[in-house]
C-alpha cells in the first residue's frame, strides 16, 4: 500500500517533522495493535517515514528549498514513487537527495 503523507512544517523543519510523525504512528501501532481498522496505512506511513529518515540527505534538502526549514504556514506531501521518495511542496516536485 502506497503511502502520502502530509507534514506540517509550521513549528519544525522537514526533518524533525517526519521523525516525530515516525514516532508517533508507531507508538500508536503499539497502543492500538493488529485490529485496528487504520493498521495497514499506519504500516504504510512507518515504512514511508523509516526509508525517508534513513536515506534522505536532509541537510542538502534544507539547503536547496529553504521553507523545508519549516515556517508558519508551510506544508508538504512525503510520497514514494517509482522507488524514489517525492517531497510536495506547493505545486513543486522535489526528489529528495539520498545520503552519500
Amino acid at each position: 500500500m502506497a503511502a502520502e503523507i502530509e507534514l506540517d512544517l509550521s513549528r519544525h523543519c522537514i526533518q524533525t517533522a517526519a521523525r516525530r510523525r515516525y514516532e508517533r504512528q508507531v507508538a500508536a501501532c503499539f497502543r492500538r495493535g493488529s485490529d485496528d481498522p487504520e493498521h495497514a496505512l499506519r504500516e504504510a506511513e512507518i515504512d514511508l517515514l523509516q526509508q525517508a529518515l534513513e536515506t534522505i540527505d536532509f541537510g542538502r534538502l534544507r539547503g536547496g528549498w529553504k521553507p523545508l526549514n519549516g515556517g508558519p504556514g508551510v506544508r508538504v506531501r512525503l510520497a514514494e514513487e517509482d522507488g524514489e521518495i517525492i517531497v510536495r511542496l506547493g505545486g513543486e516536485r522535489i526528489a529528495a537527495p539520498r545520503k552519500r
